[in-house]
């Protein structure tokens, strides 16, 4: 698992919203950022990278996976998964949570 500082502060924003407080109280999404910061691999995304998506914000996204070679981008971002629609961007395989579960159920 690759992620970047970046994505970490992303995510940290988007968890502590006061309408995930009920499912996430703070010290549930510190613990979560912590453990997934001793367990991830954290890079930063490297190089230019054009356009890809709807939303110039998550382009970010590409230039990680570009600049780690990963092989999935997992996300359940429409904007993101639709560009694996379209086919504009070859690789990583953009796939939701659930997709990449059911990949590794395949693959095991």
């Amino acid at each position: 698992m690759v992620v970047s500082e970046r994505l970490l502060a992303e995510l940290e924003g988007v968890l502590r919203r006061e309408k995930f407080r009920r499912y996430f109280p703070e010290e549930v999404v510190a613990a979560f950022l912590k453990q997934l910061r001793e367990i991830a691999l954290i890079s930063q995304e490297e190089g230019v990278i054009e356009q890809v998506t709807v939303d110039p914000k998550d382009d970010y996204l590409f230039a990680l996976t570009r600049s780690t070679s990963a092989d999935y981008l997992v996300s359940g971002d429409p904007h993101l998964l639709d560009v694996q629609e379209r086919q504009r961007y070859i690789a990583p395989i953009i796939v939701s949570p659930r997709g990449f579960l059911e990949d590794l159920d395949r693959v095991v």
